[in-house]
């Protein structure tokens, strides 16, 4: 027989081997495949392989093994290891080493680069290798013969029903012939793109061929598979069947999606289903499934259902899905059902996953209901959650909102809450309210809290707020916090007033920090600082 090898290979070989007879000597068969991969000439590791492979094509076998397979060991994860794994299997064939190894050789190459340019060229080799060793006598490579045979054609097979696709042919005898194909066919590739094709077909035998398939295929991804189908159908006959589908299916993955398919129509009595499953199902996954797709109906109907789960869903997780559910609807009509939870005394995490809910919604309905629920809810948790959804909302509303919080809140934790949440706000109103919360809190906890929480802060806004911090007559620790704070902004600008604070403040302490700070600061300019101090230098 003759050897296999690809158009673009073979284009590549006459330009490179030049002179050398290898393409004529070779006998190749031309099948239409990829060519070697382009580089930049500079490229080190490149080179090596180039010059590896230019070894295979003069033919010079036992020395192009030896540096492919150096190659294939120094560069096990390069761009280039599955070109030279081909060429090393290719020399080693050419060498006229062992038929089988060599056989078993590509294998592993087809295996471990699956999606390499060089497969084909592999299975054809493969195949010319198996034919050869099953008419010497070994009845193994009779099957392996057979089972590439195969692979080749159930690709061709599948290119022809993707064309098919492409023609939404509603013809009743296509759709039969697909049905019927769907009762012999082994192939679980090639029935699932039926199932996909049969899916865009308007056709009552289609959908009695999806519900067949849903309920009693042996492959659970077919069935799935087939459950996505019928949704694509978006009709009432097949919500009937997805239905009945949740219902009498054992495998509760092909369950889930028959739920999350009723989501994605637009019929009622789908809607009306999923909110008795979320409600009465013993298994609480279902509930969870059927509350998520319920959220996926977009409409003021499925804010009511989810409102119902949320009061008197049986599994807390279910009333916990109804809760994000809600918060990605968009509808403010949600927020009054997860203000009613967030402040439910019974269960925190409920009540907590409500307010970063209404936080979701992010309008001025949701804003008035942070602030209500933040006035009237006595748990630290929750506030401190209103204080956080706050600070990510990035709203100025927020901002000021945040800052009077902060003037006048009692709790400490929920206290703290309100200025890191300040901090996450990306506005130059943050910075200022933080400021303010330096200079007139008397609390020295929540002073160092804002003054962390500005340093987190650009480095322009940092250094300014920072510095006036430093220029205050605050307290000993205080000053020294911002000093420390200002090192580890990195920036040059701080180096004279913190040289300045070093050679010149009356406490001890202070010095040292600035000491300290300027080390923090790696640049020449830091460097020269701290030298004038060591040299003594006013």
């Amino acid at each position: 027989m003759q050897n296999y090898i690809s158009f673009s290979l073979f284009l590549f070989l006459i330009s490179a081997a030049g002179t050398r007879s290898f393409a004529r000597d070779a006998g190749l068969l031309l099948s239409p495949l990829m060519s070697l991969p382009a580089s930049d000439p500079q490229d080190a590791v490149y080179q090596e392989y180039k010059t590896a492979h230019n070894l295979a094509l003069d033919q010079r076998w036992g020395d192009a093994i030896t540096q492919l397979e150096a190659f294939v060991k120094k560069h096990p994860n390069s761009q280039y290891t599955d070109d030279a794994s081909f060429w090393l299997c290719y020399s080693r064939e050419k060498r006229g080493d062992n038929a089988e190894a060599v056989f078993l050789a590509y294998k592993n190459f087809v295996e471990k680069f699956a999606k390499s340019q060089y497969v084909g060229d592999a299975n054809s080799n493969m195949v010319r290798l198996a034919d050869q060793l099953a008419r010497a006598g070994n009845p193994k490579y009779k099957a392996e013969l057979e089972a590439l045979r195969r692979g080749d054609d159930e690709d061709l097979r599948l290119e022809a029903i993707y064309a098919l696709s492409q023609h939404g042919d509603d013809d009743p005898a296509t759709v039969k012939l697909l049905i019927d194909l769907l009762q012999t066919e082994k192939s679980a590739n090639l029935r699932r793109k039926i199932v996909y094709v049969l899916g865009n077909v308007e056709s009552a035998e289609a959908i009695a061929a999806l519900e067949k398939l849903a309920l009693t295929d042996a492959d659970p991804t077919v069935q799935k598979n087939a459950v996505q189908a019928l949704g694509n159908q978006n009709d009432a006959a097949s919500v009937k069947t997805l239905m009945k589908i949740v219902e009498s299916n054992p495998n509760q993955e092909v369950r889930k999606a028959a739920l999350y398919s009723i989501g994605n129509t637009e019929e009622s009595v789908g809607l009306e289903f999923l909110l008795r499953i979320a409600k009465t199902s013993t298994d609480q996954e279902l509930g969870k499934a059927a509350t998520y797709a319920i959220g996926n109906y977009g409409s003021t109907a499925a804010v009511t259902a989810l409102a119902e789960i949320l009061s008197s869903g049986t599994h807390r997780e279910v009333r916990k899905a109804a809760l994000y559910a809600l918060g990605n609807t968009g509808e403010s009509a949600a927020i009054a059902a997860l203000e009613k939870t967030a402040l439910d005394p019974g269960d925190a995490d409920l009540q907590t996953a409500a307010v970063y809910a209404i936080g979701n919604l992010s309008d001025e309905v949701a804003l008035k209901s942070l602030q209500n629920i933040f006035a009237k809810s006595a748990n630290t948790r929750v506030r401190k959650a209103v204080a956080y959804t706050f600070g990510n909302t990035g709203e100025r509303a927020g901002i000021a909102f945040l800052g009077k919080m902060a003037a006048q809140e009692q709790d400490l934790e929920v206290a703290k809450a309100l200025i890191h949440a300040m901090g996450n706000v990306d506005d130059d109103e943050a910075v200022a309210a933080l400021v303010q919360v330096i200079k007139t809190n008397p609390n020295e906890e929540l002073k160092k809290t804002a003054l962390y929480a500005i340093a987190n802060r650009s480095k322009l806004a940092a250094r300014e707020a920072l510095l006036s911090v430093v220029r205050s007559d605050g307290s000993v620790e205080f000053k020294k916090a911002a000093i420390y704070s200002l090192g580890n902004l990195d920036d040059d600008a701080a180096v004279p007033v913190l040289l300045e604070i070093a050679q010149k403040d009356s406490d001890l302490q202070v010095r040292r920090a600035a000491v300290s700070a300027l080390g923090q600061i790696d640049s020449p300019k830091a460097r020269e600082a701290v030298l004038k101090i060591i040299r003594g230098e006013k």
